[in-house]
């Protein structure tokens, strides 16, 4: 049996935290989990800076764990346009919010399950 650990603390961990961690904080953190053996990390989210001001240097953070060798970088992305900032910083993944509950959906993303399917019906392959 394979086992994949993918580590979403860089993402995780920060969005419901006031402070803003430093970005060269964050990418010592990044190249630590890399070094520890981590082979996928979730460095951040695209989502507005205004709503998630401690996101706001994923693009930054992309760049920074592209350049750690055999590390595959993830990132959210909870809409079209978040998707298309995270293909063009590079990131090797794109991580999508389905929440399970329709409550949290509309909370989390603005969207309830059927509108969120749809916009993942909609995103290129």
């Amino acid at each position: 049996m394979k086992v994949l650990v993918s580590e979403v603390g860089p993402r995780d961990g920060l969005q419901s935290i006031s402070t803003i961690m430093p970005t060269e904080a964050k990418k010592r953190w990044i190249t630590a989990l890399a070094d520890a053996g981590v082979q996928e990390i979730e460095v951040g989210s695209f989502v507005p800076a205004t709503l998630l001001p401690q996101l706001g240097d994923t693009a930054e953070l992309v760049a920074h764990a592209r350049r750690i060798p055999g590390l595959t970088v993830a990132v959210l992305v909870p809409n079209m346009k978040g998707a298309e900032a995270a293909v063009a910083a590079g990131a090797h993944k794109l991580t999508i919010p389905v929440s399970c509950s329709e409550t949290h959906s509309l909370r989390n993303v603005r969207r309830s399950h059927a509108q969120m399917l749809d916009k993942l019906a909609a995103y290129p392959s």
